[in-house]
């Protein structure tokens, strides 16, 4: 029995194409790289973040909007038709380049979670003080992290 085609395989098979981006390319995925790698420690040259300046989500979305600068310049992409996919924290950087670049037709996003496409500020399910912590900090700019605490007052009588 002959193995199932892989699925790039089969997108190709139905004329469509792909590119598959590492983020990690772009901007390592932990706080070193804000000062010292990726495009956030080139841009500052070294120098710490300041608090508005980019998270990785909106560095990753930048490299994003870099391949859709060349895609616009391959005759064989139609780069009007361009989609983006992403899961959890790759989810979060499609709904970023998508707020940033109209260019792309579409995204699949699935799972974004805190910092995605949900609620931030509530009582239950995974609080936006997620983010804060030091395996996430780094996805978001500095001003954002400043809304990671108590929550001063209740959304609702059945939420508290």
């Amino acid at each position: 029995m002959a193995a199932a085609p892989l699925w790039g395989q089969r997108i190709l098979e139905k004329g469509w194409g792909y590119a598959v981006i590492s983020t990690t390319s772009i901007q390592a995925e932990n706080g070193a790289g804000l000062r010292s790698g990726g495009i956030i420690g080139l841009v500052n040259k070294g120098q710490f973040r300041k608090p508005d300046d980019w998270g990785a989500l909106r560095a990753w979305a930048w490299g994003a909007s870099r391949a859709m600068d060349y895609f616009e310049t391959d005759k064989s992409v139609d780069a009007k038709q361009v989609g983006l996919e992403g899961h959890s924290r790759d989810g979060k950087a499609a709904l970023v380049t998508m707020a940033y670049d109209q260019r792309f037709a579409i995204a699949y996003v699935s799972s974004s979670g805190t910092g995605g496409a949900k609620l931030f500020r509530r009582n239950f399910g995974e609080p936006l003080e997620d983010l804060a912590g030091e395996r996430e900090y780094h996805w978001m700019a500095g001003n954002f992290l400043k809304y990671a605490g108590r929550l001063q007052q209740k959304i609702c009588s059945r939420c508290a």
